[in-house]
């Protein structure tokens, strides 16, 4: 489910940069260092889950937007 769950987010990640550079203001190259640094956080539970891209995470893999369910899904 892990896998699953970065995979879309690396997903997201792209297509939030595309429709909010502002937000995502970050060089395409830095992609993977980005979200490594993320699934890492979120492994770890020091993320922030109101970033655009784990919302759309969460909605397309119907999960509650929440700290719970998105780690009871990754571990």
């Amino acid at each position: 489910m892990k896998r699953i769950f970065f995979d879309l987010y690396k997903k997201n990640l792209v297509q939030m940069r595309k429709e909010k550079p502002g937000l995502y203001c970050w060089p395409i190259e830095e992609l993977n260092s980005i979200h490594l640094k993320m699934c890492e956080a979120m492994i770890n539970g020091s993320f922030n889950k109101d970033s655009d891209a784990i919302k759309a995470t969460c909605k397309e893999l119907g999960l509650k937007h929440t700290y719970k369910s998105i780690k009871e899904y990754i571990k």
